[in-house]
């Protein structure tokens, strides 16, 4: 298992209890990169019970490759 530092709200937060409108954006340690996941897809994927600590650990960089440096953030909705 990969070590990683685990803060509280990965533990324990859900997909289900992400309001519709936060992004949730994939940011990988090792090059930067950052990329706004698809709600829908993560849903279908893993369930809306998946805990966000699993998704993390199902990431992997498009850009550099790594399995291991993926974090999920959370954006604040947009207001227009």
């Amino acid at each position: 298992m990969r070590d990683r530092v685990q803060n509280n709200w990965e533990i324990g937060l859900r997909l289900s209890d992400i309001s519709a409108g936060t992004g949730i954006v994939a940011k990988c340690g090792k090059c930067h990169r950052r990329r706004e996941l698809d709600r829908r897809r993560l849903v279908q994927r893993f369930g809306g019970d998946a805990r966000l600590f699993r998704i993390e650990m199902a990431l992997r960089c498009t850009g550099c490759g790594s399995e291991t440096a993926c974090r999920i953030e959370l954006q604040a909705a947009r207001r227009d």
